[in-house]
């Protein structure tokens, strides 16, 4: 199969939150009906809104957008639906070079477009900044800068940009103001 290369595609990835509780709640039939139906209109908001649906794959969808503020509008768009509790969403956007083969997608972009997901809470929809910077000055309002947040998987910190859900429930984050290294020796005889 060949291999498509895009220089700089906008990432988007949701996770339908609570769907695990959904399950014990509801029971496997109608929970895995909810859920259908919920990345159902999920992929028909993101091809609205220019997206290309990669994946769906459990509770979650992974697509592409040709800019940073498509996705994000498709992440609102699916922010705005109406989910029955304990269903929620959150997402996480990052943008640059991707590679795709079939119904696969590679590079560090889709990676920490990931780890932007996993840093988001209920219907929080996280961005690095390096993506958030793509948006046109009007878009970003609403987006708060979150300085050196630690990320699994890499090295060094990153900045990130949070659209909270409303204030009152919004993700408070505090790096560690200074850090603490406790060096031990152990004389063995």
């Amino acid at each position: 199969m060949s291999i498509a290369r895009q220089a700089n595609a906008a990432v988007l990835f949701a996770d339908i939150t609570g769907s695990s509780r959904l399950f014990v709640d509801v029971g496997d039939d109608r929970a895995r009906e909810m859920v259908a139906a919920t990345l159902t209109s999920w992929s028909a908001l993101a091809e609205a809104n220019g997206g290309h649906v990669v994946q769906l794959r459990g509770d979650g969808m992974l697509c592409t957008f040709a800019t940073v503020a498509a996705a994000l509008a498709a992440a609102v768009a699916l922010r705005e639906l109406r989910y029955t509790p304990p269903l929620s969403m959150h997402a996480g956007i990052h943008a640059g070079p991707v590679q795709q083969e079939a119904d696969q997608l590679y590079g560090d972009v889709v990676n920490i477009a990931a780890r932007m997901a996993d840093v988001a809470k209920r219907f929080e929809i996280v961005l690095r900044q390096t993506a958030a910077q793509q948006l046109p000055d009007g878009a970003r309002r609403g987006l708060r800068l979150i300085k050196q947040v630690p990320i699994k998987g890499q090295s060094r910190p990153m900045d990130i940009c949070l659209l909270p859900y409303d204030e009152e429930h919004g993700t408070e984050y505090r790096p560690p103001d200074h850090t603490k290294t406790v060096i031990t020796h152990l004389e063995l005889r």
